[in-house]
């Protein structure tokens, strides 16, 4: 991450002194709220970066929370949105902002010192709302042996919400990334284990993707992967379908 940062990204906010930005709330605002109108956006509708720098900032009380990660600073966007989500709910004078430029201060209070979080553009965005960031009508795929395979987006849509989707307690949490070019990195989880790294590249004129399969529906090229993943593809019986075919099977 470049150490360039806008002066006005970087400077100190004194104790008492508004954070810069839009304010970052929780939940949405209720039904019966009728105080004056301010800005703000839900928690779970932001642009979370992969990669942010922590900063505790000196014009304050030490912050109750004192950082993230125990004083390092370098933060996982994952571990933002949790701690943003945790200390949102938790305290009644806690407050959180973001600028334009994606830069997040959290603060205990008025009085309190902030934690800022400035983001790496290079690392991407956590993709949260897969209908907005898989938008190619087809993705070339990179697999862990090395082979690509071409998909169409309904594939990998259905594959982007399966990495996303909230894993078992105690089990890996899966993730997919959006990097600046376009591309997406993604990783499934909800086994012991946890999944292997993929890559997809869009693919705006991808051509022929072949007929859909009479047991899932989902196009021929869809099944072209390596082992025998299936991606959460299923046959009418809802077992997997990792194998095309012209005819029902089952």
């Amino acid at each position: 991450m470049s150490d360039q940062q806008p002066q006005a990204a970087t400077a100190e906010i004194q104790a008492g002194q508004p954070l810069p930005g839009t304010k970052i709330r929780n939940t949405p605002l209720p039904g019966w709220y009728d105080g004056p109108p301010f800005r703000h956006v839900v928690l779970a509708d932001m642009t979370i970066h992969v990669q942010y720098r922590q900063v505790i900032e000196r014009a304050g009380q030490w912050p109750a929370h004192e950082s993230l990660g125990y004083g390092e600073s370098q933060e996982r966007g994952q571990d933002v949105r949790n701690f943003l989500r945790g200390s949102l709910r938790g305290w009644l004078f806690s407050e959180a902002a973001v600028t334009d430029d994606g830069v997040i201060r959290y603060r205990h209070s008025e009085q309190h010192s902030a934690i800022r979080l400035e983001p790496d553009p290079e690392a991407g965005i956590l993709i949260e709302h897969p209908e907005r960031h898989v938008t190619a009508p087809a993705y070339r795929l990179t697999g862990p042996d090395g082979g690509a395979y071409l998909w169409s987006r309904r594939a990998m849509l259905a594959a982007v919400k399966s990495c996303t989707r909230e894993a078992p307690v105690g089990w890996p949490q899966g993730w997919a990334h959006l990097k600046p070019t376009g591309a997406i990195h993604l990783k499934r989880g909800g086994t012991p284990t946890g999944g292997q790294e993929w890559t997809a590249q869009p693919e705006h004129h991808a051509g022929d993707l072949g007929q859909p399969c009479a047991d899932c529906g989902y196009y021929q090229t869809d099944h072209a992967t390596s082992g025998q993943e299936s991606w959460f593809r299923h046959r009418r019986d809802k077992t997997g379908c990792s194998t095309w075919a012209a005819e029902p099977t089952r």
